[in-house]
């Protein structure tokens, strides 16, 4: 049995991963005892960090670079759990497991420009996403699933998904992505720029309705106004201003990294040696002097600077960036690290000039889609009753489905400028933080579409518009509506920001001890959060009811749910025409990872539930992540699993019990855990990562562990290569196969082709030698109207 931890920290762990695939390897039955009628076929996402990150010698452990990467962007490794079986071979009394890289065309790209003859097209970490300056933006596929089957088709089919980006469909038994979800011709990009991995934001939860045959996502897009932070629309109205302000100011630091990196270049010529010990006072003295003639370039604009409609915020980074700059040559002992440094920021530089070229163009527009498995996708805008656009101002993470209703919602998990500019150097970093970062909305936009609205002759549908309080982050919907009554099921992240993460200016400023707080992971809370139900009208688009459930030990930082689908009469599973009973995860309240910025950020917190001091007070006393289950009906919660201190649980998933009743407790509950165990290499904690399975029906079903005082889970499940850290959400499916041929197939060549034939020979290089080549069994079956 692995060791059991009993550190109150944050497990390190989560920083720690294998990229290793496995195929068909045998999980170890590490506690307790495998139900004989668990069934079926578990999917997992988890997050598996990119080509470059760092490798721990002798092992198949990689950890994040240090580039303020955060644990939620990385390569999606397709993770399958068979349970009494391997793939479809019976073995009773067995779990196996294979995993796989998410091989989407950017995936490709990404491996192929690590070698030496296209590193000039490589891929940077800005953030929440991974960028290329001539390539785009990266699609990672990390987030969730959608299973779904069509009328006449073998098997069941399988999305994985992520927000910003296409879906793509994998093969259920070999885990090889096969086909996106739409053209690109299909989808509305973000930002035009000519370039082939094109920004897409969509949602990471589409909904397919099997009752209909008929799945919705969304696409939308954002203006560069809605876009800005609250305090530079504050500053000037005119748009044209602004852009030509920041297109300036990007350009001049971009010639202020260049002289520095000139010079950095002069000296390591001159010294044989980028280590400024070896060149003696006289030399560093000299270095030094004229790395301040170079800063004094900032002196001589400053008064230019000050005169002109430039944003108060740049003007604040442009008085301190050269103190800034002074200070990390300063202290620096080998110039080799301040021209790494000099590098990152030039580089951001320039994907920033890069993206300010299609600014001009991008608008608030965001468009409903329906997919029938096979064709095109239908499309329509979304516009408010007084006919102008609906306009996102955050994420549509998740939409939701009734029988005569569609539900989007402005979701809490925003997307903005902080979220993607990110430094190595912390006082830049706390700098750039203080300018751009805002909070979250505390309340939550949600649109209702009637279906009956969608047909063929109109390309815009009106959305009726409702305003909650408290931020929301998951939700779930009732598909019957009675009455056009719409049952909404909510996780109300209060005072919680999924965007932001721990970051390396933060070290020295947790509410903690810890030497080495887990530095990428989603932050904790500024308050409880709680669960919500609300009855609308969808016919008015008005609020009737609404309840709200609240416990202090167990509702911090609610993230993922879990519940059973509803089994019909021909033995398959269809989403529930009533929810009774879902099961939340949450992450828990963590010392370390709650630091005074984003305390500050939220501490004027409009719907405060608890005081700031108390929040404080139990974040410094640690609220472990938890399973909850709650009984929609009576609107209470009917059973918590706290796991064990230092423990995080997370990724629930449901699985029904083989011949059972199909009601919604009568299964099991599997989800993932990290943990540190004092397994270490150097100052990295390698940990432990397990499947833990409880009776859906009662948490404390297991013998109670006399470390932990509390049950054990019915089965503890694990394996020494299968590695992983940050997991996100799962799926249940009963059976796998190969997926069939003859069905719904983009063409990744024909996708791109035309794109592509206007890149550098390079870049053409790339598509046809690293990418075509994984993508040849798909022939690209054209929509009806093309044939």
């Amino acid at each position: 049995m692995s060791k059991l931890n009993s550190s109150p920290n944050f497990p390190g762990a989560i920083l720690s991963l294998s990229r290793q695939e496995l195929d068909g390897v045998e999980m170890e039955i590490i506690d307790g005892t495998l139900p004989a009628d668990l069934h079926g076929h578990v999917f997992i996402t988890a997050v598996s960090g990119f080509v470059n990150s760092h490798p721990i010698p002798g092992t198949s452990i990689v950890v994040p670079p240090k580039d303020g990467v955060p644990v939620i962007n990385g390569d999606g490794m397709l993770c399958r759990l068979d349970f009494h079986q391997k793939g479809q071979e019976p073995q009773p009394g067995k779990v196996w497991l294979k995993t796989k890289l998410a091989g989407t065309p950017s995936f490709w790209a990404d491996i192929a420009t690590v070698e030496e003859e296209y590193t000039k097209y490589k891929f940077h970490n800005f953030g929440v996403a991974r960028i290329s300056e001539f390539l785009g933006v990266r699609n990672v596929v990390n987030t969730a699933w959608l299973p779904f089957k069509l009328t006449g088709e073998d098997s069941d089919r399988l999305l994985v998904t992520l927000d910003a980006g296409r879906a793509y469909e994998i093969d259920t038994q070999s885990l090889e992505v096969i086909t996106p979800i739409g053209r690109n011709r299909e989808w509305q990009q973000q930002l035009k720029l000519g370039l082939p991995f094109n920004l897409i934001m969509s949602t990471a939860h589409p909904y397919f309705d099997p009752r209909t045959q008929e799945m919705f996502t969304v696409n939308f897009t954002q203006s560069f106004e809605s876009l800005l932070p609250p305090n530079f629309k504050r500053q000037t109205d005119v748009l044209d201003d602004i852009l030509v302000s920041i297109g300036s100011f990007l350009g001049k630091v971009e010639d202020l990294l260049e002289r520095l990196e000139e010079y950095i270049d002069h000296f390591s010529d001159r010294h044989k040696t980028t280590r400024l010990m070896a060149w003696g006072t006289a030399g560093v003295r000299e270095i030094k002097e004229l790395f301040e003639q170079a800063i004094s370039f900032f002196r001589r604009e400053e008064e230019e600077i000050s005169d002109q409609d430039i944003p108060r915020p740049l003007k604040e980074l442009w008085r301190e960036l050269p103190g800034i700059l002074w200070s990390e040559i300063d202290e620096a002992e080998d110039l080799a690290d301040v021209k790494d440094f000099f590098d990152e920021l030039l580089q951001l530089v320039k994907i920033g000039s890069t993206f300010l070229e299609g600014v001009k163009d991008m608008e608030d527009a965001t468009y409903l889609l329906r997919w029938n498995g096979k064709d095109d996708f239908e499309n329509w805008q979304l516009v408010l009753p007084d006919g102008s656009p609906v306009k996102i101002k955050q994420t549509i993470h998740q939409i939701g489905v009734t029988q005569d209703y569609l539900v989007v919602m402005d979701t809490s998990l925003k997307i903005g400028l902080n979220q993607l500019i990110v430094v190595k150097n912390k006082k830049l970093d706390q700098l750039i933080r203080q300018i751009i970062n805002y909070s979250q909305s505390p309340e939550t936009t949600i649109y209702i579409i009637p279906r009956a609205d969608l047909n063929n002759q109109k390309k815009e549908v009106t959305a009726q518009k409702i305003v909650i309080p408290m931020e929301v982050f998951h939700f779930l919907v009732d598909y019957d509506n009675p009455g056009d009554r719409i049952t909404l099921h909510t996780s109300h992240a209060s005072a919680w920001d999924v965007a932001e993460w721990l970051r390396q200016s933060d070290i020295h400023r947790p509410l903690t001890d810890n030497p080495q707080p887990p530095v990428g992971m989603v932050v904790s809370g500024m308050d409880v959060n709680h669960l919500g139900r609300y009855f609308i009208d969808g016919k008015n688009g008005t609020l009737c009811e609404s309840a709200i459930v609240t416990n202090f030990d167990a509702n911090w930082a609610i993230a993922i749910w879990a519940y059973s689908n509803q089994k019909m009469a021909d033995g398959s599973w269809y989403p529930p025409a009533k929810f009774d009973n879902i099961y939340w995860g949450a992450w828990g309240a963590w010392a370390d990872l709650l630091s005074k910025y984003i305390s500050q950020l939220y501490e004027d917190y409009k719907y405060r539930d608890e005081f700031v001091t108390e929040v404080k007070q139990a974040t410094a006393g640690g609220k472990p992540s938890n399973i909850c289950r709650l009984n929609t009906e009576t609107m209470e919660i009917a059973d918590i699993y706290q796991f064990p201190a230092g423990y995080f649980g997370n990724s629930p998933q449901f699985v029904p019990r083989a011949n059972g009743s199909g009601d919604s407790t009568d299964g099991y509950i599997i989800c993932t855990v990290v943990y540190d165990n004092g397994d270490r290499a150097g100052d990295v904690e390698i940990g432990t990562s397990e499947i833990w399975i409880f009776d859906a029906q009662d948490f404390h079903k297991g013998e109670v562990d006399p470390t932990w005082g509390i049950a054990k889970p019915l089965c503890r499940l694990g394996h020494p290569q299968f590695k992983f850290g940050f997991t996100t959400h799962c799926a249940w499916l009963p059976k796998i196969a190969p997926r069939q041929q003859g069905i719904y197939c983009v063409s990744i060549r024909e996708d791109y082709e035309e794109i592509v034939k206007q890149q550098p020979e390079e870049v053409q290089k790339i598509f046809a030698e690293k990418i075509y080549p994984h993508f040849l069994d798909c022939i690209d079956n054209k929509s009806d109207g093309e044939k």
